[in-house]
């Protein structure tokens, strides 16, 4: 069975929010990465809500989140604690090994999250996972342009600071040879303000993860109200355990004269 997954920017939009989560059908996806949701998310009880450790501390600052699918039980996955208010991790094990999800929000104007993350990969914890292989994917909203994802016509956003901003990113991507599932030239994002289509969004992942990706590709047609960020799924040949959720007696429809017999 395949694991589908939701990449989603909500432009901290509640309309946008409300819209996506109507169309983010337990059934279907296993897990949804969101980037700037709307700060009073209240959750919803098909998926359980994965915020930043520092989440509790400014509530306003957190600018990822993940909602993993209540069918997969506790024992398949965990949280990452990586302490950035806009970065998520979760882990996943299973007969594939162990796959980390880090959830990236990058600023447009600094690279704090870029920080965090390679902060995170040289720590020990990193290297180590209880289920070998380990393999990682960084999706996320990186908001950086650079002719290796963005479309040549846009070669007037390849300035000089925008490919400084970009650096650190890439010498991220090499250290750890990290492969893009998302073909390049796809477009993520129409700008409101000019009609423009971009590539801000990304997926990155381990070498040895890109084999299992079955597709990963945006779906213009599933964009939420009020987000010019364009959905990315991911569909992935990893069987990940599930729980079937017996549905609870209806005892107020109970007949008790027949019960009583």
């Amino acid at each position: 069975e395949r694991l589908r997954l939701w990449q989603q920017n909500l432009n901290k939009s509640l309309d946008s929010q409300l819209d996506f989560l109507h169309s983010l059908k337990p059934s279907v996806y296993d897990i949804a990465l969101i980037q700037e949701p709307h700060i009073d998310f209240r959750g919803v009880s098909a998926f359980v809500s994965v915020y930043p450790p520092t989440h509790a501390e400014n509530q306003c600052a957190t600018c990822s989140l993940i909602l993993v699918n209540s069918n997969i039980p506790s024992s398949s996955w965990t949280v990452i604690p990586i302490p950035y208010p806009d970065i998520t991790a979760i882990e996943l094990v299973g007969n594939f090994g162990t796959v980390r999800l880090i959830n990236v929000y990058n600023d447009c104007n600094h690279n704090g999250a870029i920080d965090a993350l390679r902060t995170y990969m040289r720590s020990p914890e990193a290297t180590r996972c209880s289920k070998p292989p380990l393999h990682y994917a960084w999706p996320g909203d990186y908001n950086r342009h650079h002719p290796s994802w963005d479309e040549e016509r846009n070669f007037h956003l390849f300035t000089r600071h925008n490919l400084d901003l970009t650096q650190p990113l890439l010498d991220l991507l090499a250290r750890y040879s990290m492969k893009m599932p998302l073909p390049k030239d796809i477009p993520t994002l129409q700008s409101f303000a000019t009609g423009n289509f971009t590539r801000v969004n990304n997926v990155f992942c381990s070498p040895t993860l890109l084999p299992a990706y079955v597709s990963c590709d945006t779906e213009p047609k599933l964009r939420p109200v009020k987000t010019d960020h364009f959905p990315i799924i991911h569909v992935l040949d990893l069987a990940i355990n599930r729980e079937t959720h017996q549905p609870k007696p209806l005892y107020r429809l109970t007949d008790w004269g027949e019960f009583r017999e």
